[in-house]
């Protein structure tokens, strides 16, 4: 749809709804949602959506060569599944545990993207410390603000292939015998 305003508070408000309730990176003044899709990429979409399982088929099982190459890295977990969830595996967020190495989750990475090996920090911001949530204490959302300080994403896409794999679990094996504590 379309909306058009003279108003600086609708605007405003409009605005925070169609993009996440962002005011700044990572930053969430209010629920809001993704609302921005035109038509060229609403056409890309529908083209795309034949393909939805494939790449979701594939994306799963690259979550599953990361969960082996995990298990065996103490210090690094696999993301936590239901048993009756099905996961289509937009990311793959790792759980670092501190006090299996001698660095800081941003000197894990910056040692990861050293190795050829790019990560994101997804989720930097607790629930409670996002505006729209502010009624939410911290100590209300405890494992929320724990993961926020020790999560971070490996690549994750279809097209990853032998060779990705082959470069990401050389660098996570040296990067976490290097940090060992």
């Amino acid at each position: 749809g379309l909306v058009t305003t003279n108003c600086d508070t609708i605007a405003r408000d409009i605005s925070l709804l169609r993009s996440h309730g962002e005011t700044g990176k990572y930053l969430h003044e209010r629920i809001g949602y993704n609302y921005r899709m035109n038509d060229i990429t609403g056409a890309i979409g529908c083209s795309r959506l034949g393909r939805l399982p494939e790449e979701t088929k594939a994306r799963q099982a690259a979550a599953a060569r990361y969960d082996t190459i995990l298990a065996d890295i103490d210090g690094l977990a696999a993301p936590t599944i239901t048993p009756k969830a099905e996961p289509a595996w937009h990311l793959y967020t790792v759980k670092f545990d501190p006090s299996k190495f001698t660095c800081t989750r941003c000197e894990f990475i910056d040692a990861l993207k050293a190795e050829g090996v790019p990560t994101a920090v997804h989720y930097p911001r607790a629930t409670s410390d996002q505006p729209a949530l502010a009624q939410w204490n911290k100590n209300d959302t405890p494992v929320s603000s724990s993961l926020t300080e020790r999560v971070f994403s490996l690549p994750m896409h279809h097209g990853l292939t032998d060779e990705h794999f082959a470069t990401i679990a050389e660098a996570l094996g040296k990067v976490a015998a290097a940090y060992r504590a």
